[in-house]
């Protein structure tokens, strides 16, 4: 990809401030920018990767990061998955779900999605959010250069024609106490020709009822890219990145390299991130605190299921189904106040197939808890 990337570069008269106006940021004038551009479309070794190259960032060495992943959903650290996405869906489909270390919102990715990152060390005398409004005008002035005029919103979103093509994630590190060590990590997306109905299948499902200390994603409307330019593909998008991220250090030397996923996959330390991001704890149990209720009619009657979930076990349930069933009612109470049972679809089916084996030879029981089996899941 490096060198069909190169053949696009293209450095006019810079239209972004020079050198002298964008060293605020740094402790020298020798920065020495490097971009990688990752090869790998898994969603999880290119997360592992960028944590890898923003722990390891060098002070003089901003970094831009480029690729795209496969169908996947990524939520914000601190972000309630079952809230954010459609988790049972996603996984019957194939679509991979990813938390990752950054705040922010849900964010829906597939090949006709690019995403950038931008690794900066920041002087100990400068506000890091800065970082992030001159990233922004990167990303602006890359694609007025592909013939797609865009603006920020008040949140700092790309929007084109009122509505929103990237969202993004940002972090800092304030290093030590003598001001050495400062970094930023800004991240996100570029909807260039996504498959937007995906994107609403599987993000923002109604969940009126499920109470969350986690962070909610703000809901906008999104459009594509590529009906300002039909041309408009990752490779092209890629190139005018580049090619505006160089120019706020003009003439100074830098690198441009392909990530393969092979070398993700040789280094130690990424390999232990991702290990650690892949886990179900860190997708799952890591999630805020909340409570959920799930109620539902049948033809035999009513059932009300409410849970606080701490640490992804559920605790403290009030469960009710009506007309009585007084066995079936205790049987399904102490499982849900065992505290053994994780919040996940998978573990909903296991409980009511339980349940189903300890009453199979009562023929109305065992049919309410197969309409159980069959409800549950979806309605988490």
């Amino acid at each position: 990809m490096f060198a069909r990337v190169q053949k696009y570069l293209h450095f006019s008269t810079p239209r972004l401030p020079r050198l002298n106006q964008f060293s605020r940021y740094f402790t020298t004038t020798q920065v020495h920018p490097r971009v990688y551009l990752f090869q790998s479309n898994n969603i999880y070794w290119n997360l592992a990767t960028e944590e890898y190259l923003y722990e390891n960032l060098d002070r003089q060495f901003p970094t831009l990061l480029l690729y795209r992943d496969d169908k996947s959903i990524v939520i914000g650290r601190h972000q309630n998955p079952w809230k954010e996405c459609a988790i049972q869906a996603m996984e019957e489909d194939g679509v991979a779900f990813c938390r990752r270390k950054s705040g922010g919102g849900a964010v829906y990715h597939d090949m006709g999605n690019s995403c950038y990152s931008f690794l900066t060390p920041v002087a100990p005398d400068v506000l890091p959010l800065n970082v992030k409004v001159d990233n922004n005008k990167v990303l602006v002035r890359a694609l007025e250069s592909l013939g797609i005029p865009t603006e920020l919103s008040e949140r700092n979103d790309v929007h084109y024609q009122g509505k929103k093509v990237s969202g993004s994630a940002y972090q800092a590190s304030l290093g030590k106490k003598d001001g050495s060590g400062r970094k930023t990590l800004h991240h996100g997306t570029m909807l260039l020709h996504a498959d937007l109905v995906s994107l609403k299948k599987y993000l923002n499902p109604k969940k009126e009822k499920l109470v969350s200390k986690g962070v909610d994603s703000v809901k906008s409307p999104t459009t594509n890219l590529n009906v300002a330019n039909p041309n408009l593909n990752h490779e092209l998008f890629c190139s005018a990145v580049v090619t505006e991220f160089l120019k706020l250090y003009p003439d100074q030397p830098y690198t441009i390299e392909d990530f393969t996923q092979e070398m993700m996959e040789k280094n130690e330390r990424i390999v232990e991130i991702y290990n650690e991001i892949t886990t179900f704890e860190w997708k799952f149990i890591k999630t805020p605190e909340f409570v959920n209720e799930i109620e539902e009619t049948f033809d035999w009657g009513k059932v009300y299921i409410s849970m606080k979930v701490v640490q992804g076990v559920i605790e403290e349930p009030v469960v009710d189904i009506e007309p009585s069933y007084p066995d079936l009612l205790e049987a399904l109470r102490q499982e849900l106040e065992s505290k053994t049972i994780v919040y996940h679809h998978d573990s909903f089916t296991e409980l009511f197939q339980r349940l189903g084996k300890q009453f199979e030879k009562n023929i109305l029981y065992s049919n309410i808890l197969y309409d159980l089996e069959l409800w549950a899941p979806k309605a988490l």
